[in-house]
């Protein structure tokens, strides 16, 4: 288990070739073998992967026997620690694993530069470092969260799998969201009455009352069953927020330590929604779809009004599809309140965001998703729209009847 923080490097001033030479990197301290270092690595990929595969084939064991009771306590344990540090360990764990892999190259690059070591040494062990390191960081990312990626889909525990919504369905639904749009954001309206509104709207308490309200928020979502439960840690801001936003990163969930942390300089209509989203990360919904819809149902359920109107806000992404399937046009219906608050996130992104950098950042994303067995990738984060839709179907208040369609 030990990892090789300073491996040797052979001399290059040395111009016979040995045996030895193809097992070890040289005869500075102690020696390093490298075909060891190889196996190790190909082992615990090989433990990580044969784990994940028997897990993928048996989501309903994963569900019942890790994802509700194992890991109902994983969170809850780190929280012990997590609450009492204001910053994100996590976050510090990836920064100093970085500037680790980061300095040795350069050291080492400084040796070769010198001729003090052959540069085809120091790639072999630099890489080799890399894939130990991180096959076994893939087997513990499983065990401490990563096989919620296999547990059985909230669509068919919240018994959301039905066929394709007919036409008329798909009408009723996107009214109904577009009322419930602008009458949530009326509630906050009427709540705030002693605000100048004009514009997008602002957080109205501190970061401290809206972790509390999201808190109470999820322990009445029923949805979730024992996972909505309290003893989770508390939501931190990045440290890097401003390395966030350019890379157009809104938060990140830190699998090995159990936090949430969200990207403090984001709007605050979008806010409230993007750290419940992650707050369904931290309970055990690892897939992005799953976590946009329990954040949805938890947020348009919540007692506080802001919070309802940024999960309502979010639901802008259904009208949006069905406007691409021609079904009726409902953004022209939002109110200048909800519009204002889009047009500030689509602002904010425009500002802030490196369309390169970004880009790499969502392949990345994509490739993380498709690792874990989400064959869409990055395009599993829309695939909560059609849970939304069944959703709202399915749980129509009794005599409801919705605006007729937009012409």
């Amino acid at each position: 288990m030990r990892m090789p923080l300073s491996p040797p490097i052979k001399s290059a001033g040395k111009s016979e070739k040995t045996a030895e030479d193809d097992d070890y990197a040289g005869a500075e301290g102690p020696k390093f073998a490298l075909r060891h270092l190889f196996w190790k690595a190909a082992v615990w990929s090989l433990i990580g992967v044969g784990v994940q595969t028997f897990a993928g084939i048996m989501p309903s064991i994963v569900e019942s026997t890790y994802s509700e009771r194992i890991y109902y306590y994983i969170p809850r344990v780190f929280s012990f620690i997590n609450n009492l540090i204001p910053f994100s360990i996590g976050e510090i764990f990836f920064l100093l694993l970085a500037f680790y892999f980061f300095s040795w190259l350069l050291w080492y690059l400084r040796r070769v530069f010198r001729q003090e070591s052959r540069l085809w040494d120091v790639t072999k062990l630099f890489w080799l470092q890399m894939f130990w390191t991180f096959s076994v960081l893939f087997v513990l990312f499983l065990l401490l969260w990563g096989l919620n990626f296999q547990r059985r889909e909230i669509s068919e525990s919240a018994g959301l799998e039905r066929p394709p919504a007919r036409t008329d369905e798909l009408q009723v639904v996107g009214a109904r969201i577009v009322s419930l749009i602008n009458s949530s954001y009326s509630s906050f309206e009427a709540s705030v009455s002693d605000q100048n509104l004009s514009g997008a709207s602002r957080l109205p308490y501190t970061d401290l009352v809206l972790m509390r309200n999201l808190e109470n928020a999820y322990q009445k979502t029923g949805l979730i069953g024992t996972a909505g439960q309290s003893g989770v840690g508390l939501p931190k801001p990045l440290l890097l927020s401003g390395v966030a936003s350019w890379l157009g990163i809104d938060g990140i969930y830190m699998p090995f330590t159990a936090e949430v942390t969200y990207n403090k300089n984001l709007p605050a209509n979008v806010l409230p929604f993007v750290i419940a989203h992650l707050k369904a990360h931290q309970r055990g919904y690892a897939r992005e779809d799953e976590a946009n819809f329990v954040a949805y149902v938890a947020c348009t359920g919540a007692d506080d009004p802001y919070i309802r109107y940024s999960g309502h806000l979010h639901s802008i992404k259904v009208l949006k599809a069905l406007e691409q399937a021609n079904i009726e046009r409902y953004t022209e219906a939002i109110g200048p309140g909800p519009t204002a608050d889009l047009l500030e996130r689509a602002k904010f992104w425009e500002r802030v965001e490196n369309p390169t950098f970004s880009k790499l950042v969502d392949e990345g994303l994509g490739a993380y998703l498709r690792i874990n067995r989400v064959a869409r990738g990055n395009k599993n984060s829309d695939d909560d729209i059609p849970l939304i839709i069944n959703y709202l179907i399915k749980n129509r208040p009794p005599g409801d009847v919705p605006p007729q369609p937009v012409p």
